[in-house]
């Protein structure tokens, strides 16, 4: 094309040399100018067609050449774009199409590898946050293994409260098969008997028993453990006591004596009163049942403790297997020295009692694990394990607490019988004046 153009200015320029050089002698004239100008641009004109037509037929020869004749309407299919260039246009679109889709697999293969990474690391991540959450500790082993027996302990401990109960009520009231059942001299006599044979002591009152106690001085384990408070409770964190079997054992029989001397001492004389007798002593019979229940009320802490410290059930000789090895961090090597300490002895003041009483267990979690250094130690834990040890020791701390709730209970139930008996010297003030007026008024 750049060829055509070249060739049409080339002819342009030879037409116009010889247009000017056929000009007459005079370039002023009009005779030789206007002639010659139409004739140069008639040719010009010529000229341009024929030029202009011929571009169009190489146009036209391209075309045919490139896209065939009448492409677009049902020509030729031989055409070299038919031929070359659609086949490599569609053969290099179907290699972009399947580089891209290529690609895409390729960033899809990106995109699962980064999921399945992130996945990989929150499970790994929740594993070891459960491994750490859920490692127990030692201190919650001791805790836990401790606590085992502990609800059928306190059980058993308020049923042998319930016994020492109906056991004075019973002595006080002279039901049949009782100490006092016929008497309160039988009551004393029977007492008296026990005392030469289990409780005498010979030094005792200037040693003037000596003619009192038949046998001698009692054995050393029993003496005076009829008023001796310290030795046969205080300083006994579990007593040998089950109400539940027909055995009866040393720590039974002692603390039975003591709360025989303790309260109601003395018990009151049986009334053999006939059918006519009774009407007119029903109210004598209604104060007596008032002095029972008063002094049921001054016995009701002595029993509660009795049964803090009565033995736990057969559950509890597998928990004390675990109990001892607390002492056994504070030095106590001797195997049956731990056992008594927590768990008492049994009838040969000897042998190892191994049911720890509620109040023995209780002591150990309540106390004497805050005594080990080593439970300060392993506070240096995994949070979770701190948070349950947190957890153990406020419900430690509310059984406590409960115990202490009980305990104020009986110390008000204590005060108000006593505030009662305090208001009954004004009462009956009132009501012998009251008596009076009546007297007087009926006289006049």
């Amino acid at each position: 094309m750049l060829r055509m153009f070249m060739l049409a200015a080339l002819v342009l320029f030879s037409f116009a040399s010889q247009s000017w050089a056929a000009c007459c002698p005079c370039p002023g004239c009009n005779q030789c100018v206007f002639p010659q100008r139409d004739a140069t641009i008639a040719h010009i004109q010529t000229e341009h067609n024929t030029t202009r037509n011929f571009i169009t037929q190489q146009f036209r020869f391209h075309q045919n050449w490139l896209f065939g004749a009448n492409t677009f309407y049902g020509g030729a299919r031989d055409s070299f774009f038919e031929l070359h260039v659609l086949p490599a246009l569609m053969m290099m679109t179907e290699q972009l199409v399947t580089t891209g889709m290529e690609q895409m697999f390729i960033l899809g293969t990106f995109f699962d590898a980064k999921i399945q990474l992130e996945t990989q690391r929150l499970f790994q991540e929740k594993e070891a946050e459960a491994h750490k959450d859920y490692h127990p500790s030692f201190g919650m082993c001791v805790i836990g293994t401790n606590v085992r027996s502990m609800a059928a302990a306190d059980r058993n401990g308020e049923y042998t409260s319930y016994v020492l109960s109906q056991r004075s009520q019973d002595r006080q009231l002279g039901i049949y098969s009782g100490q006092a059942a016929y008497s309160a001299e039988m009551d004393r006599r029977g007492r008296i008997e026990q005392f030469k044979k289990r409780y005498c002591d010979t030094d005792n009152n200037s040693q003037d028993l000596t003619e009192l106690c038949d046998a001698g001085k009692a054995p050393a384990a029993t003496v005076n453990s009829d008023i001796d408070y310290m030795r046969t409770v205080d300083m006994n964190r579990t007593l040998n006591i089950d109400f539940t079997d027909d055995v009866a054992t040393n720590d039974e029989i002692d603390v039975l004596a003591l709360a025989s001397n303790l309260f109601s001492h003395e018990v009151m004389n049986k009334t053999n009163w006939t059918t006519g007798e009774m009407e007119s002593a029903e109210g004598p019979y209604l104060d007596l049942r008032s002095i029972v229940a008063k002094r049921s009320v001054a016995e009701n802490s002595f029993n509660a403790i009795i049964g803090l410290k009565a033995q736990g059930t057969p559950i509890s000789e597998q928990t004390i297997l675990f109990t001892e090895k607390v002492l056994e961090q504070f030095g106590v090597n001797d195997g049956d020295d731990r056992l008594r300490m927590i768990g008492g002895v049994l009838g040969d003041r000897e042998t190892p009692n191994r049911r720890p009483s509620y109040f023995a267990q209780l002591e150990v979690l309540a106390q004497k694990i805050y005594q080990d250094p080593e439970f300060y130690t392993n506070l240096y834990d995994k949070p979770a394990n701190v948070q349950r040890k947190e957890v153990a020791m406020q419900a430690i701390n509310l059984m406590l607490e409960r115990d202490m709730y009980k305990n104020e209970l009986r110390s008000e139930m204590a005060l108000s019988i006593w505030l009662e008996m305090e208001l009954m010297k004004y009462q009956t003030d009132i009501q012998n004046r009251l008596s009076s007026l009546k007297e007087k008024y009926e006289q006049n």
